[in-house]
């Protein structure tokens, strides 16, 4: 009689311990697939943070050599898509404010740009919905 006892119970450590490796299993299965995504959302991220980089430096630009490009005062700003490489799709929403001053000294009268730069890629709500923003300021002053 010792021996069937001692058979019934070798039957169920065998399940528990098939349980606890299946659940084991199961937890590094999932573990690896929120490691992928995380590491995806990362890289999406730094495209938006990029993308967002690119729109300030243009906007910078425009704002030195042709300010009458950003549309300065208008609510809507300028807006563009940028086609091709991994930043393909990205729209760039340029709001820019300008206040004109004079410098003591200065050459010249001069603009000071507050630049509201929007780098976004999906629609909102979506898994895949990318969104950045960056302020500048620049100043054409000599």
């Amino acid at each position: 009689m010792r021996r069937e006892r001692a058979r019934g119970f070798t039957l169920v450590a065998a399940i528990f311990l098939i349980v606890v490796l299946a659940a084991l299993a199961l937890t590094l299965a999932n573990i690896a697939a929120t490691s992928r995504q995380v590491s995806t959302l990362s890289i999406m991220a730094a495209r938006a943070r990029s993308a967002a980089q690119g729109g300030v430096e243009w906007a910078i630009w425009q704002a030195l050599n042709s300010p009458a490009t950003l549309n300065c005062g208008n609510p809507a700003g300028t807006s563009f898509v940028i086609a091709g490489g991994v930043l393909d799709g990205f729209v760039i929403r340029v709001v820019c404010s300008e206040q004109a001053g004079i410098i003591e000294g200065a050459t010249g009268p001069y603009s000071v740009y507050s630049l509201t730069v929007d780098a976004s890629r999906g629609n909102v709500g979506e898994p895949d919905y990318l969104h950045h923003t960056i302020l500048a300021t620049v100043s054409n002053a000599q």
